[in-house]
């Protein structure tokens, strides 16, 4: 069940990059030894990546794992603006980009779906990334789009970012299958704390910030022994069977992901735990018999789902990893604070109409946003009803 794996814009493929560092082990790229999941049979990365400016896409083509051809870049920058995005991009972007990704679903043994990473605050990520996810669920109606989603620090990082962050979420809801998201404040905290060591002045970069990201990606999507095949093969079934699990209603789409290192006793919230690590996976199975009905009352889980909390194991560590880990994916309603915040600030800038005038300029109407904020505000009250029912 194979997967294609495409990166948009300047965010997206700063990510994509780290995550692909992550989960080849340096070794066997040296001995040409590749993982069947993210890499065809030529070695090459199951990878395409679209940016609407040079910058980023010149650096990709350093890496010889990537395909030229699949190094797609526009004639000029999104100007952090849905819009710009969505409706002023260069038009042979997305006619290539969908050429692109068509041909290498071709390539795969059986290809099940794409993998989407990008950042919804900016232009190319939030504006071209909604087009082109609306362009793909027309090209392959019967295949999975999972979008990763990285979303804004809340204390801002452009004055757009409110609207982007409306617009396109309320677009992948509406053509996606599933939506993992990563937020920028999540993850900084745990970039922050491994990097202080004995220094009272620390530091983070957006590096050690995608690393964490990384990590917690590829606890999900890597390999586990509990999908593989009889005779230990992996069918790259991790993204699907996530979709499968935590998001059986289209109403319910969003998925938050924990990851760290083995400490059992604290995870109280989840739907999917990975637990990973040499001559681990009986341990977490003595663990999860012990504590399944504890773990199941806990989460308050919505009885119509037949198998409340899955398991899966892997005898292994992630590759670069020392220690064994344990990976947790929800879908619940917390993230309805985090919707609820991005709605308000978002409609009170569009009350005081502030900098419409940019979205005006590339296309956009009042229509899009009085779609996208009953959208959002669907998402929040599906939320909220379903943990009534609990």
């Amino acid at each position: 069940m194979s997967s294609v794996f495409v990166q948009i814009g300047q965010g997206g493929n700063q990510l994509g990059e780290t995550f692909f560092n992550t989960v080849l082990r340096p070794e066997d790229i040296k001995r040409n030894r590749r993982c069947p999941a993210f890499q065809f049979l030529d070695n090459k990365l199951r990878s395409v990546n679209v940016d609407s400016e040079r910058k980023v896409i010149n650096q990709l083509k350093k890496n010889p794992l990537l395909r030229d051809e699949n190094l797609i870049c526009g004639l000029k920058g999104c100007g952090s603006n849905w819009a710009m995005g969505y409706y002023d991009s260069n038009c042979n972007l997305l006619a290539e980009s969908l050429k692109i990704i068509q041909k290498e679903s071709e390539k795969c043994e059986y290809f099940s779906g794409i993998v989407i990473l990008h950042s919804i605050s900016g232009g190319t990520g939030s504006g071209f990334g909604s087009s082109l996810v609306k362009a793909l669920r027309d090209e392959f109606p019967q295949q999975y789009i999972l979008s990763c989603a990285i979303l804004p620090y809340s204390s801002g990082e452009n004055p757009l970012q409110h609207y982007n962050n409306i617009l396109s979420l309320s677009s992948l809801q509406k053509y996606a299958d599933g939506v993992v998201i990563l937020p920028n404040d999540t993850f900084l905290p745990t970039a922050l704390h491994k990097n202080s060591g004995s220094s009272t002045n620390v530091q983070c970069s957006l590096k050690d910030v995608n690393k964490e990201m990384s990590l917690a990606l590829s606890g999900l999507l890597y390999p586990t022994d509990t999908l593989a095949s009889a005779n230990g093969y992996s069918l790259g079934r991790e993204p699907w069977e996530l979709l499968q699990q935590l998001c059986p209603l289209p109403s319910l789409k969003f998925i938050s992901i924990v990851h760290q290192q083995k400490r059992y006793s604290t995870w109280k919230q989840s739907n999917v735990l990975v637990g990973r690590g040499e001559n681990e996976a009986y341990d977490f199975s003595q663990y999860v018999c012990k504590q399944q009905k504890q773990t199941e009352r806990l989460l308050t889980c919505v009885q119509w789902v037949p198998d409340p909390v899955v398991y899966w194991t892997a005898n292994s560590h992630l590759p670069g990893e020392k220690s064994s880990t344990l990976t947790a994916a929800s879908n619940h309603g917390r993230v309805t604070h985090w919707l609820q915040m991005a709605l308000d600030k978002a409609k009170a800038m569009y009350t005081a109409k502030a900098y419409l005038h940019w979205y005006w300029k590339y296309g956009a109407d009042k229509s899009d946003f009085e779609k996208a904020f009953e959208a959002t505000e669907i998402i929040i009250e599906n939320y909220r009803e379903v943990a009534c029912m609990t």
